[in-house]
């Protein structure tokens, strides 16, 4: 139906596109060892590797963890030693038990072993080691056979005696080590539970109860048992009560810190105050697994729980809790539908999909059969287990939507398909070839400040103004671009070319520092594909370096309006006139990000007349619903596809005066783009960097080259990074404090700055007036204050804290100090009561009540340092929380590296008194990637990149792909091949 144009080399790209964006390049990455072998499969894509050997203990895999913000970063223990590796092959070891315990690690490699290994999903650095202490631990992990699971938890009964679990805490990514204040917690432990929104917040239930730790683990409060509040407020209604129960597993609510969803025997219960009083759900009294609880951002709460008629039954139900949903809704399971009991089960960020592992619950005769199974809200379940896989320890999900999974010998992962059960098109002979991509995730933002008075004093009924000044470095906003992609019969020719001008795209933007993501779609023909996904967006690697390799051309009539609006929705196509369209195909944007479809191609929308498009403003309308900027690129050829004028020179022409030849193509893009806000940066565009400024600023975004030059696309790289920097990202940044003082804001208004560019550098200052009661004479009152700022999903995020001591009046006692510090006193706890509205000003954020006003969080302590416990929480005695048993004595929280033996620092040393002043400011949910564990230099990118480097972020669905040389096969019945 078309001319095909000469074929052209891609060489060309990259020397004018460098030349147009004028940065230095980040130094090369090395691509990964060939470590893993790659395993396409009816259900997704897998990969496979050998667990890394250990140089000490068993050659056994107990634990693995992922970071779910930067997967490449991957931790593996076998109970003695923890290493860690940022390419998904190459591992080290960054901590070992040692054979003999001491004061600062009492724990030895003789007979206690790492059972557990946390990645906060969130704050980067943050990280947890669980360790169960005791003369029969080891024994019992190898009597178990290294079954899934952890082998000691609550939910045993038998040889409890003796066993100790010890918590050890990491802010710098697993570099250095605190062991817990206080000495072990009594009994074996289940899962450990950090609250995702607040990383000071964890919760971990053991034989002797519940435990909670506000101050990122180094201290810990035992919960009173479960106790039935008074059937009253947001009580009532479908939840019932239960009284003297034990917390087996736990799961911490994804925004409200002090909302816990939990199991003790058959019930599923609630907490909204951090575990000290609890509700029950009404579900059916049987054995029951879970709760397992979706933790992404969004108030949809994604939660399931499985139940059985007895403990020996196979799974006769699933109780699925929906979105607006105030309980759980049961989904029959047909008999033998489930092998085993359910284990694990992890949401996928952004599709409605969840995986699950089984095991046997220690009971081989019952449940001789373990599998792998996906399932959704619909209860739907399918066996995906193609990989013949032994029983599967654990099961996790990282921001991107890669499934991460291990056995006692193997570490696998699985990019799973949109759509259960749809078998991948047949995309004929293959037409590119794609070079490996080299991906280093960007640095992170500097972590905000905030400063303010350490002390004042007042009489009683006095007030005073006091300020506090909040340093907030400029935090960068991910880019992420999604190509769709013209693969009509015109674009044979071109199509290698065009491939290597878009991965010259990405290779410029990474290696510029920015933190882009890509992927790329299929716009395409009636007569073949309408539209395909074929890589999701991901950090630059082998799903994108396969995506480019599936491209293939076909037919003649293009199917622009269903391929955007499904770019856009995901919603399916059904196919009564022509070829169906797999629903779940829309790419994952990261969340909070500036998201870019780079649509290419050579003629005008040629789906109107399909009765199965959508129109014009159905499309528009998807793509602004989900903040999608669009970017056309017009590809002109000889002749022209669209008629008059179309050629050539009607092209040079226009650009030689500086501006673009009308064509029904460019018109139809230009639509788009104004429809989705997409317009030219300040100084416009020189589209084909040749000196000439085709695009105006303020004009929509669309460039035309023509089919001769089509590898130069890569010049997008200098669009996409001057569009970056002109945009502003404002978000709402509000200081807010906890404590007895009266605190009456000043300025700004309800101590709140509704819109501040984040891309920029901000010192901001906050007001407020203070004072003390005559009833709180002579007493050091502690001020929490909290600088909060808005994360882009609805939500806020506490990035700095600092705390001021007001003494009311003459103390009185010779040495005034705050309650919960006096010698010897345990740690505080805040309490978990909801914050009071204020009088006025805009609505809080989902769940901001429930926030628990923390205690800063502290760094690990440099060796020699201690650390001293905070304050009380107001309104309680020293170091106990309301209702709550009284907290274990405070003790030195000692920093630990390998090998290397820590005394502490003599109180009132430097190094104490410099522990003591540390403060802790999670880095953002979304602002990047979480950094490697190598030590941390600031940013020495030009001014312009940090800000750049954050525009464009998406909620994540990744297939993620390690670099490296890739082995690829079918799948056989039963058997697979794969390096050992």
């Amino acid at each position: 139906m078309r001319t095909a144009a000469t074929r052209t080399g891609a060489a060309l790209a990259v020397l004018a596109l460098i030349a147009a964006v004028s940065v230095t390049l980040a130094r090369p990455v090395t691509a990964a060892p060939a470590c893993a072998q790659v395993v396409p499969g009816q259900v997704g894509t897998w990969t496979v590797r050998s667990a890394p050997a250990f140089p000490t203990g068993d050659a056994v895999l107990l634990g693995h963890a992922v970071d779910p913000r930067q997967p490449l970063r991957q931790y593996a223990t076998n109970g003695v030693s923890l290493l860690v590796t940022d390419d998904g092959c190459a591992w080290r070891e960054t901590f070992r038990l040692q054979e003999a315990p001491s004061a600062e690690l009492p724990a030895s490699s003789l007979t206690d072993r790492i059972l557990e290994v946390v990645v906060h999903p969130r704050a980067p650095g943050r990280m947890w080691l669980v360790v169960a202490t005791g003369k029969e631990v080891v024994d019992r992990i190898r009597v178990s056979g290294h079954r899934p699971g952890i082998p000691l938890s609550p939910g045993y009964e038998e040889k409890r005696d003796g066993t100790q679990t010890l918590i050890l805490s990491s802010a710098d990514a697993g570099a250095s080590w605190t062991a817990m204040a206080g000495g072990p917690l009594v009994g074996a432990s289940g899962p450990l539970a950090p609250a995702p929104s607040t990383p000071a917040v964890l919760y971990i239930p053991t034989f002797s109860g519940l435990y909670a730790s506000l101050d990122g683990g180094r201290t810990w409060t035992a919960r009173p048992p479960a106790v039935t509040p008074p059937a009253e407020g947001p009580q009532q209604g479908a939840l019932g009560g239960v009284r003297g129960v034990e917390t087996v597993q736990v799961a911490v609510d994804p925004t409200a810190p002090s909302t816990l969803y939990g199991r003790s025997g058959t019930a599923i219960r609630r907490s909204d105050d951090g575990g000290l009083t609890w509700s029950v759900y009404p579900l059916p009294a049987e054995s029951t697994t879970g709760p397992f609880v979706d933790r992404s951002l969004s108030d949809a709460r994604r939660i399931l729980v499985t139940t059985q008629t007895y403990s020996t039954d196979p799974v006769r139900a699933l109780w699925l809790h929906r979105p607006g949903a105030d309980g759980f809704a049961e989904v029959p399971v047909p008999p033998d539908t489930i092998a085993g009991v359910p284990h694990h089960a992890v949401w996928h960020p952004t599709r409605d999909e969840l995986v699950m592992n089984t095991w046997d619950r220690g009971n081989g005769a019952a449940f001789p059969d373990v599998s792998l199974y996906r399932s959704n809200s619909r209860g739907t379940v399918e066996d995906i287990n193609e990989l013949d896989l032994p029983a599967v320890h654990a099961v996790d999900v990282d921001d991107y939507g890669t499934y991460h999974l291990h056995t006692s010998s193997e570490i696998v992962t699985l990019s799973t398909s949109a759509a259960p059960g749809a078998a991948a098109p047949d995309l004929g002979p293959p037409q590119v070839e794609m070079n490996p991509f080299a991906y280093r995730p960007p640095d992170p933002p500097r972590p905000a400040t905030l400063d303010g008075p350490a002390a004042v004093e007042l009489n009683p009924g006095e007030t005073t103004e006091l300020t506090w000044t909040l340093d907030l470095p400029r935090r960068p906003t991910p880019l992420d671009t999604y190509f769709l992609v013209d693969t009509s019969n015109s674009f044979e020719p071109d199509i290698q070319a065009m491939a290597d001008g878009m991965a010259d795209v990405v290779r410029t933007l990474t290696g510029a520092g920015i933190d882009v993501h890509a992927g790329i779609g299929e716009l395409g023909t009636r007569e073949a594909r309408r539209y395909s996904r074929l890589a999701d967006i991901a950090p630059p690697g082998t799903q994108l370096q396969r995506g480019f390799e599936r491209l293939r051309t076909g037919g003649g009539y293009e199917s622009h309006l269903i391929a955007l609006h499904q770019a856009a929705t995901g919603s399916g196509v059904e196919g009564t006139s022509g070829p169906a369209v797999a629903a779940g195909q829309d790419p994952s944007w990261r969340t909070g990000s500036l998201r870019t479809l780079v649509v290419i191609t050579d003629v005008q929308y040629w789906d109107e007349d399909d009765p199965e498009a959508p129109t014009r403003q159905q499309v528009y309308d998807a793509l602004v619903a989900r903040d999608v900027q669009a970017i056309g690129l017009e590809v002109v050829r000889e002749g022209g596809d669209d008629g008059v004028p179309g050629s050539y020179a009607a092209v040079e022409a226009a650009d030689a005066a500086s501006t673009t030849a009308p064509t029904p193509a460019r018109a139809d893009l230009e639509e788009l783009a104004a429809a989705t806000g997409s317009f030219a940066p300040p100084g416009g565009v020189d589209c084909r960097a040749n000196g000439t400024t085709e695009i105006e600023a303020g004009d929509p975004m669309v460039c035309t080259t023509t089919a001769l030059q089509v590898a130069r696309i890569s010049t997008l790289a200098d669009v996409l990074t001057r569009v970056l920097l002109a945009q502003v990202d404002e978000r709402p940044v509000t200081l807010r404090a906890t404590g007895d003082p009266p605190v009456r804001p000043i300025s700004p208004a309800d101590w709140r700055y509704p819109a501040v560019d984040v891309k920029s550098d901000q010192r901001l200052d906050f007001t407020a007036e203070v004072g003390c009661t005559e009833a709180q004479a002579g007493q050091a009152l502690p001020v929490t204050v909290e600088a909060l700022l808005g994360n882009g999903a609805g939500g806020e995020d506490v990035v700095a804290t600092a705390v001021t001591r007001v003494q009311c009046g003459p103390s009185s006692s010779p040495a005034a100090v705050l309650p919960g510090n006096e010698p010897g006193a345990a740690p505080p706890e805040p309490a978990l009561a909801p914050e009071p509205a204020p009088a006025a000003g805009p609505p809080a954020a989902p769940h901001a009540a429930a926030v628990v006003p923390g205690v800063p969080p502290v760094a690990p302590i440099p060796v020699g340092g201690t650390a001293t416990a905070p304050g009380s929480a107001p309104g309680t005695a020293p170091g106990t929380a309301p209702g709550a048993a009284p907290a274990p004595a405070a003790g030195a929280a000692t920093a630990l590296s390998p090998g290397v033996s820590v005394q502490a620092a003599p109180a009132g040393s430097p190094a104490a008194a410099a522990a003591t002043q540390q403060e802790d400011g999670p880095a953002l949910a979304h602002a990047s990637l979480q950094m490697t564990a190598r030590q941390r230099h600031p940013v020495g990118a030009p001014p312009w990149l940090l800000p750049a480097a954050g525009l464009m972020t998406a909620a994540a669905a990744a297939r993620l792909r390690f670099p490296r040389a890739l082995r690829t096969g079918p799948i056989h019945a039963t058997t697979r091949e794969r390096r050992r």
